[in-house]
């Protein structure tokens, strides 16, 4: 009975939902005693939802309980599509082990920064170098089938991880020399930008690099087009158009495709400004995404002058799959404002991310919490306009730290102090902060004829009057 109740409310939601809601359907939090940080999120194509984090001294998630061997040791969470738990494991040395990326893609793959080594169950994880990473398959049982290390003697930035039809790619930049298991992958002296291709589980790899002065800066993420392109996006201090270096402090953000001999073509400047980072790009219906955090203004076309209202704003781009661009949104408000990630949602663009105090969509707005920084969720349409918005929070500082997506399902990782309210659920702490895992809905991809409440008011008087003659024996 309490079944057929629950079926029939979730029922009257979907048939009172507005096409443009986002809905929240499940959240999930847990932690230990300390300052517990979310990290990765990723689901595989029957949607199990793989969340990662770490954690100190020792955490507890569903009656089990994991102690940490170091300062920090890794977690992973597996739930099922629709929010029930499946499995929990724990990772880690001695020293501090953390997650950066993950994906599913025929297996749950997941790129870790260490020190020194860790162990994953029998296996043993180690590299005496200066910047440690591990590249690591698990099956969906969460056993290590397979990995590679990723390491460097100086400085090594990975920015993005990406997969495509079972190839992993990294991107970033290093000084003079790559590592790649034991293999040696050199560069000219200095800075290099990078990509790196991984294939059967890490056995064979392509590797592309750029000089710094060569005019391709530093690469901030790639995405994959339905030609196996591979577009980049970067930022250089060099003018695109005259290859003349600036002596300013203004940079230049581009986009780029990678061909089939490593060259980069269809080169384009999308826009310049201060403190450009881009921190997340995608490839939807045949369109190239960008998501941008800046300072002050930015310039497009070198004429029109895009103007933060904070500290910090956030700019949404679109552009073609030759790399030009079509539209460039500026979200923001009076404080910092920084976006997380954009994932795709079939034919729309899910944005994540923190703000405080109010933040603005055109006309539109969302206020936050007083005190606090609250998780901003926004949906857009193909040509950058607002469809939905939504925010969640509680009284002190919550962040995303990760979003993911399946079918009209979007799953987002973040961590939260205190308490936090996310629909009909409230969340409360262990410890100083917790993750937390919520799946929403996205109604504008599901085709529903609209209900009044007051007829689902009356259906739902009627069914409780029905229980109540079932209890009274009539």
């Amino acid at each position: 009975m309490k079944k057929n109740f629950l079926l029939f409310m979730l029922w009257l939601t979907v048939l009172t939902a507005k096409p443009q809601d986002l809905i929240p359907v499940w959240t999930k939090s847990f932690g230990g005693p300390w300052w517990d940080i979310a990290n990765t999120i990723s689901i595989s194509n029957s949607g199990t939802v793989f969340v990662t984090g770490v954690y100190t001294d020792f955490i507890d998630i569903e009656g089990q309980r994991f102690y940490s061997k170091g300062f920090t040791d890794v977690i992973v969470a597996i739930y099922s599509i629709d929010g029930r738990f499946l499995n929990s494991f724990s990772f880690g040395g001695t020293t501090n082990e953390r997650p950066l990326f993950s994906v599913y893609d025929n297996d749950f793959i997941l790129f870790v920064q260490f020190q020194r080594s860790f162990e994953i169950g029998d296996v043993y994880i180690s590299s005496d170098r200066y910047a440690n990473f591990m590249l690591g398959w698990f099956d969906d049982k969460g056993i290590l089938t397979s990995y590679s290390i990723i390491s460097s003697d100086k400085t090594l930035y990975i920015k993005d991880m990406k997969s495509n039809n079972g190839a992993i790619y990294l991107m970033g930049w290093f000084i003079d020399e790559l590592f790649v298991d034991q293999n040696v992958l050199s560069g000219e002296s200095g800075e290099n930008s990078f990509i790196l291709k991984l294939t059967d589980k890490g056995a064979n790899t392509e590797f592309f690099s750029w000089p710094r002065n060569e005019g391709v800066g530093r690469i901030y993420g790639c995405a994959v087009d339905s030609k196996n392109q591979i577009h980049i996006v970067g930022i250089s201090t060099r003018n695109i158009d005259t290859e003349i270096e600036s002596t300013d402090l203004i940079y230049n953000l581009y986009a780029a495709t990678l061909n089939d001999a490593g060259i980069l073509v269809d080169k384009k400047k999308l826009f310049k400004g201060y403190n450009l980072n881009p921190v997340s790009v995608i490839m939807n219906m045949d369109k190239l995404w960008i998501a941008t955090s800046y300072e002050f203004y930015c310039i497009e076309n070198d004429n029109n002058r895009i103007k933060a209202k904070g500290q910090t704003d956030i700019l949404i781009s679109s552009c073609t799959e030759d790399n030009q661009c079509i539209k460039n949104l500026s979200i923001g408000g009076y404080g910092k404002d920084t976006p997380l990630d954009i994932v795709s949602s079939r034919d729309n663009v899910f944005l994540t991310s923190s703000f405080c105090d109010t933040i603005w969509f055109g006309d539109e707005f969302l206020v936050s919490h007083k005190w606090g920084s609250d998780v901003l969720l926004a949906l857009f349409d193909s040509t950058t306009t607002l469809i939905s918005k939504y925010s969640i929070g509680g009284k002190n500082n919550d962040f995303p730290r990760g979003v993911s997506s399946l079918g009209s399902g979007i799953y987002v990782l973040g961590q939260f102090k205190e308490g936090m309210v996310v629909g009909n659920d409230t969340l409360a702490t262990n410890g100083s902060y917790d993750i937390f895992v919520s799946r929403f809905e996205n109604f504008s991809l599901i085709q529903t004829v609209p209900v009044p409440l007051w007829i689902g008011g009356i259906l739902l008087l009627l069914i409780g009057l029905k229980l109540l003659i079932r209890k009274i024996g009539y």
